[in-house]
């Protein structure tokens, strides 16, 4: 156990933390049954959003990822990330479960927890890369992704509710 003491920052920051890709969502949707294919694409509309509303505002260097700090969740892609959840959770209660479908529902309910107690404690970035290819327009790439700031920033109750279930 002292061994790895070492770890417990890492592992303390992990389990605040939560990160969702485009990318992610794009590959998922392609396998898709029909029934999810109008959420899928409400999601990718909001993610187009994001980015380009990003775009007009900063200038992006040619190779480089770009991280933008945001001061609020993306409204848009918040809602359509809801959406999402609740066509997911209804299709999984009624037909066999999609190994692709539960995850990015896991990865979406951790991230949108975590959306829900965004703070002064949380830091939510945004991460724009061009996307590789040969199309003559210019595409991008995204992630969102939520952490602390720092530890010591996260609200009282998190602190020691995640104490307390390490202590015992």
């Amino acid at each position: 156990m002292i061994d790895e003491a070492h770890n417990l920052i890492d592992r303390a920051r992990g389990m605040h933390s939560a990160q969702l890709s485009q990318a992610q969502f794009q590959q998922v949707a392609r396998n898709a049954p029909e029934t999810l294919t109008n959420t899928f694409r409400t999601v990718q509309r909001a993610w187009r959003t994001l980015i380009a509303s990003h775009i007009e505002t900063h200038a992006l260097p040619d190779q480089h990822d770009v991280n933008q700090h945001l001061s609020d969740v993306p409204t848009e892609l918040n809602h359509a990330l809801q959406r999402l959840v609740g066509d997911l959770t209804e299709y999984m209660t009624e037909h066999p479960v999609i190994p692709e479908l539960q995850s990015i529902l896991f990865d979406t309910l951790s991230f949108m927890k975590l959306a829900e107690r965004f703070g002064d404690h949380s830091l939510c970035t945004l991460t724009i890369s061009r996307a590789t290819g040969k199309a003559k327009r210019a595409h991008f790439k995204a992630k969102l992704s939520f952490r602390p700031r720092q530890l010591s920033g996260l609200p009282q109750q998190l602190r020691l509710s995640r104490t307390t279930a390490t202590a015992l």
